[in-house]
């Protein structure tokens, strides 16, 4: 018959019936000369289990036109599991968790549920399967024998985590001496998923009929696969097994996979295989699969050493016992094996850890996790604040610095993120297949009719020329399966692995597109050709050298440093991306899972050495920024890797605790030490150095060197280079921060392409809770970092209130509308960190940062989806023209934005995204963003105004030149240059003129002299000079006169 028969007892009183009907037929021995126990399995005729060239044809489905293609079968009972001594050849999986005479079964009226809101480490009053009840002191190792623990103290620690389980003879239906080009169910290794189990009970009636079934309830119940109470409905019966609702469900996330965690290999054969199920008690009636894993133990080698030597000594050397074999060798003693079924109740805590609450339980414990993030930044500040070695300590800033710092960086990031959400959008509806589609039917986006028919409206049947389906994803020439043309019966798995490829693709175009696109931003052209049609004013580009007769280059195409340095710029991303892909590669292996903590700590080293190297190679730190972004997204990122969400959270504070020691010591330690080094270094060579005689010139020579190195590290000590170092830290851990949000939901939206989730154990489900704790913990752990920031005033002295609320207003009065076209540096700071400073850590710094950050993660995302899916993209005959497309699009975006941006709501304020004051605004606007400097500091208002009415005065303006002359007559050539003086100024005469009379009153000025605003009741030297004295004869005395004037000199 085609469909399968079981000889499975349907009641507890039958199987004991069928048990006394088996005894009289019980053998004294076997094998190795133990007891079998009663009942025993029996062996089914060959004949009836063997699969006919029929099988899946007697098994057609009802419908001759089906929407999708049946590669599945859905059983009752166990599989691969047979000839055992509980349910024979149908081991039934109801009636083994509820009837099994070996296990506790709870009444229905004692049995109770684990309570969602009382949280405990308690098992809850349930059925349970477990050859050892209570804390499972007697549970013995159970991985392959060269895992053993060495010391005995060590059994608990690796244990595998399970109970040992009620055991079961069964007996291998396959012959394990009969090698196979295809590895058998006993002999795959770890991580294999066997079969797949549905978490919630299933109406039998429903799946297992073989006949049409009609229409069970009302409507449309293909969304509601599982009804309110758990019961399964569907439409259309299509067969003992299958449907297409049951087509659709298999790959939620209802239905668990059922993984082999200690695995075998050919030639192996498990004497034990440990079956353990976890469960939660939802209700009193009602238990919920969590977890279903198979173990494979005590493995011997089948296989003789005369069939083949090598495999037999590779074995060997693995610690693997051979099995028992007859007197001659030929066969094996037995093809016995042992089932251990455990069925375990899950604690509160297991259940927190597997999702298994509704949010609010989470919400709550996410609220705790937030409150102790703050409490430690609260303490952290305290600390400082009680050992601060300042005579006036700084004011706690809190609301006014928080809405000063955070909100640039969420403006920034949230516009940065609308062209990438844009090119992703148009990637998932070009390329996702239809069952994972949002946009198509069955999703939650279908009402939209976005769906582009996605490997046509039938998959497998009418392939689409719109998503290239048509076109095989291999070059002929190539060979493979790949290769053949793509017709009406092409299997579905090879588009679908296609479609896979062709989205990491557009993911690569997308990266390549951004990365020359914040290359160019990043490194803007400062020449005087390059056009500026923003600029207020002439060019403020200084001339090629200091000496007017100095002519700059000639114009070449050798001569571009512009695209040099944006080339170094793309090629350092391309090798921070592969990078950071092998770092995700290594964090999905167990090694990482079991020293989560351990790589962290490794991992922030390495970042603190790679951002050396990159600061050293391409020398801005505006440049860098980005690339530190992606690092601490990886790091983020990989923390996913660790065993638990409890571990997971644990590694968050470990992560938190090394961000604060790293922002408020080790930073600026490490910046402090590279400071003095230079001067380290050379009292080392002076001390220890080869002592010899040093001439007039070198000793000079040794002693200018001396001091420049004491001037630069003065300089460095006293200037605002630390703030910003410190502070452009900070932006790029936020910036991370909020980015982390955006790659969860990526992650949410493309699990089945990167398969990053399950990668790392994490369940599509469980994925929004991550994505809802990156979003929480963002309000938390920006209150922390206002302590941190004022912190740094305690520790270090530094104004950080005072710079980024002069930052602010710089960006308030720019004179461009993007910051890097404005081309005047303050050259009074340090050089790698001008740019940085010109940008001010606006919107526009963030926008950049995070658009060059995440556009290297989607990168990131398409290489590991090639990896994932075997996907050669080179190979892929419709590669550039997806890429071109993919170009096309990010033109069009750019030029649709913009015009956006430029757009005007007056209804609403709006007068275009970063709009400058000089182009559209108000003196009040001015005036309030100067005052906003003072804002929250009353006391200071008074004084700032004060200030400010002295530097509008013309005594203080003439008292600066009085006092700076010097300095002034010294750099005045270095502040003027030939085009600025043959320009006309003001009073309509050329500026060359109107700087000689300047230059004029600078020789002329005097002390004593009157100046515009002083007291007309207070002489001067200048009034004296102007009474009868002045009109006094300069001649020399001679005659009478000058004898008169000796005999007075004398008498005085």
């Amino acid at each position: 018959s085609p469909v399968p028969t079981t000889s499975m007892p349907t009641s507890l009183e039958e199987y004991r019936l069928k048990s006394k009907e088996r005894a009289p037929q019980v053998k004294e021995y076997y094998g190795d000369g133990r007891n079998r126990p009663q009942p025993y399995g029996v062996p089914d005729e060959f004949d009836h289990v063997k699969a006919t060239g029929d099988w899946w044809d007697g098994l057609s489905i009802a419908d001759p036109n089906p929407e999708y293609e049946p590669t599945f079968l859905a059983l009752p009972y166990l599989p691969f599991f047979s000839h055992c001594d509980f349910g024979d050849s149908h081991t039934s999986i109801s009636r083994l968790m509820e009837t099994h005479p070996d296990c506790e079964h709870i009444t229905y009226q004692s049995t109770a549920a684990t309570p969602e809101n009382n949280w405990g480490d308690g098992y809850p009053n349930a059925d349970n399967c477990q050859a050892h009840s209570g804390d499972g002191q007697n549970a013995q190792w159970k991985g392959p024998p060269n895992e053993l623990p060495v010391e005995e103290d060590d059994l608990e620690t690796n244990d595998m985590g399970f109970l040992e389980g009620i055991a079961m003879q069964c007996k291998y239906e396959e012959s394990p001496t009969d090698y196979q080009n295809n590895l058998r169910w006993f002999e795959v290794q770890a991580g294999t998923v066997l079969f797949r189990m549905s978490s919630k009970p299933l109406d039998p009636y429903t799946i297992f009929n073989p006949d049409p079934v009609e229409t069970v309830g009302a409507g449309h119940c293909i969304e509601g696969a599982y009804g309110k109470d758990g019961e399964y409905c569907t439409e259309t019966g299509y067969g003992w097994g299958r449907g297409e609702v049951l087509s659709r469900i298999k790959e939620t996330a209802n239905f668990l996979d059922v993984v082999v965690e200690s695995g075998s290999q050919l030639g192996l054969m498990p004497e034990i295989v440990h079956l353990v199920i976890k469960y939660y008690q939802v209700k009193q009636g009602f238990k919920r699969i969590v977890t279903s894993e198979i173990y494979f133990d005590q493995l011997c080698i089948t296989m003789p050493e005369a069939t083949n030597q090598k495999v037999y000594a590779e074995l060997s050397n693995q610690l693997y016992p051979p099995c028992e074999r007859t007197w001659d060798g030929k066969y094996l003693q037995t093809t016995d094996y042992t089932l251990k079924f455990t069925l375990e109740r899950m604690t509160w805590f297991q259940l927190l850890n597997a999702f298994m609450f509704g949010w609010h339980t989470y919400f709550a414990f996410f609220t705790v996790i937030g409150a102790l993030t703050l409490s430690l930044g609260a303490l952290v500040w305290g600390i400082n604040r009680l050992l601060t070695k300042l005579r006036h300590p700084p004011t706690f800033h809190h609301w006014v610095l928080l809405k000063t710092v955070a909100g640039a960086p969420f403006l920034g990031i949230l516009l940065a993120m609308v062209p990438l959400a844009g090119a992703l959008t148009f990637s998932y509806i070009w390329f996702k297949p239809i069952p994972y589609n949002a946009f198509c039917e069955g999703g939650e986006l279908s009402g939209l009719g976005l769906c582009l028919g996605v490997l046509g409206p039938y998959p497998g049947v009418e392939p689409s020329l719109l998503n290239f389906a048509l076109v095989t994803a291999t070059w002929p020439e190539a060979g493979g399966d790949a290769a053949e043309p793509v017709t009406p019966g092409t299997n579905v798995d090879a588009l679908y692995t296609a479609a896979h490829g062709r989205m990491g693709v557009c993911f690569m175009a997308i990266a390549i597109y951004v990365n020359f696109l914040c290359a160019t931003l990043l490194v803007p052209d400062w020449s005087d050709d390059a056009p500026n049609p923003d600029a207020v004013g002439g060019s403020n580009e200084v001339s090629f050298g200091d000496d007017d007769d100095e002519e700059p280059p000639p114009p070449s195409d050798i001569w571009r440093p512009i695209a040099w340095k944006r080339a170094h710029v793309v090629w350092c991303n391309f090798i921070l991306m592969v990078i950071n892909v092998y770092i995700w590669e290594f964090s999905y292996s167990a090694v990482f899972e079991d020293n989560v903590y351990m790589f962290i700590g490794l991992f922030k080293v390495t970042m603190w050495g790679v951002g050396v190297i990159l600061e050293d190679t391409l020398r801005e730190t505006l440049l860098c920024n980005p690339f530190d972004v992606v690092l601490n997204l990886t790091l983020v990122m990989t923390t996913m890797g660790a065993s638990s969400f409890t571990d997971f959270v644990s590694s968050y504070f470990v992560e938190l605790c090394i961000m604060i020691a790293e922002r408020l010591y080790i930073d600026p330690g490490i910046t402090q030490v590279t400071k003095l080094w230079p001067r380290w270094m050379m009292i080392l060579h002076r001390k220890f150095g080869q002592r010899r005689r040093m001439t007039r010139e070198e000793k000079a020579k040794e002693e200018m060197e001396w001091r420049r190195i004491n001037e630069e590290i003065e300089l460095e000590s006293e200037g605002v280079e630390p703030l910003m170092e410190s502070y452009s830290v900070y932006s790029n851990e936020v910036t991370a921060l909020i980015l982390s949000v955006f790659v969860n939901l990526f992650l949410m939206a493309f699990e089945k392409e990167t398969q990053i989730p399950e990668n790392y154990g994490i369940k599509p489900r469980d994925l929004l809770y991550y994505t809802f704790f990156a979003v929480y913990i963002t309000m938390w752990t920006l209150f922390v970092d206002i302590f941190l920031l004022n912190c740094q005033e305690l520790i270090h002295g530094w104004k950080v209130y005072d710079y980024v609320s002069y930052q602010k207003y710089r960006f308030s009065v720019r004179e461009t509308r993007w910051m890097m076209d404005s081309r005047v540096l303050d050259e009074s700071i340090a050089e790698p960190m001008q740019t940085l400073d010109l940008m001010c850590f606006s919107s526009q710094y963030y926008f950049v940062n995070s658009l060059y950050a995440m556009g290297t993660f989607i990168g990131m995302f398409g290489i590991t989806t090639f990896i994932r899916w075997d996907y050669i993209i080179f190979s892929d005959q419709a590669l550039m023209l997806i890429c071109c497309i993919m170009f096309v699009f990010g033109d069009l975006m750019q030029r649709f934005l913009k015009f956006l941006a430029d757009r005007k709501f007056r209804r609403i304020g709006w007068r275009g995204l970063w709009v400058t004051k000089q182009i559209e605004g108000t003196v009040d606007d001015d005036v309030a963003a100067k005052l906003a400097i003072g804002e929250g500091r009353q006391a200071d208002l008074e004084q700032e105004r004060l200030e400010l009415q002295a530097l509008n005065s013309e005594r203080f303006r003439h008292r600066f030149l009085e006092r700076n002359r010097p300095w002034i007559l010294q750099h005045l050539v270095e502040l003027l240059t030939p085009e600025s003086l043959e320009t006309i100024g003001p009073d309509g005469r050329p500026v060359v003129e109107y700087i000689r009379d300047v230059y004029a009153e600078l020789m002329a000025m005097g002390e004593g002299a009157r100046r515009p605003g002083d007291r007309s009741d207070i002489s001067s030297d200048e009034d004296e000079e102007q009474g009868p004295a002045k009109d006094w004869p300069r001649e020399p005395l001679q005659g009478a006169s000058l004898a008169i004037a000796r005999l007075w000199l004398r008498q005085g």
